[in-house]
C-alpha cells in the first residue's frame, strides 16, 4: 500500500494522494506530487508539481480545468509548477524538501 500525506487545509482535510492520482491521470503527466506552500503572508496554498511529457502539450489552466471537472474546488492546487524533473535524494526517494517554491502570479517553468 501507498501512504498518502493527509493535510488540513481551511479546516478541511485533503488527501493529497488523491490530488496526484487525479493528475497522474491526465494525459502527457508522467509524474506529480502535491505540496501545501505556506505564503509569505501565511496563507497555506497547495502546489501541484508536474513533469509532463515533451510530446504533450499541456497548460496550467488546462490542468486546473481537467481536476475542476473531478475534484472539488478546495482540492485544486493555486499553483501548478512544470519540472523537468522531481528531485530525489541519494537513495532515489523524491526529496520534497528540494521542491522549488512557486513564484507568485506565476504557474510555469
Amino acid at each position: 500500500g501507498r501512504n498518502d500525506f493527509q493535510v488540513k487545509l481551511n479546516g478541511l482535510r485533503i488527501e493529497l494522494g488523491e490530488i496526484e492520482f487525479t493528475l497522474n491521470s491526465i494525459k502527457g503527466v508522467r509524474q506529480s506530487v502535491v505540496t501545501v506552500f505556506t505564503a509569505p503572508s501565511g496563507a497555506k496554498q497547495l502546489v501541484g508539481y508536474i513533469v509532463k511529457d515533451k510530446e504533450i502539450a499541456l497548460t496550467s489552466s488546462a490542468v486546473k480545468d481537467h481536476l475542476k471537472s473531478i475534484l472539488p474546488a478546495y482540492m485544486v492546487p493555486q499553483h501548478i509548477v512544470w519540472l523537468d524533473e522531481m528531485p530525489t535524494t541519494s537513495n532515489g526517494k523524491l526529496d520534497r524538501t528540494s521542491l522549488p517554491k512557486p513564484k507568485p502570479g506565476s504557474n510555469s517553468h
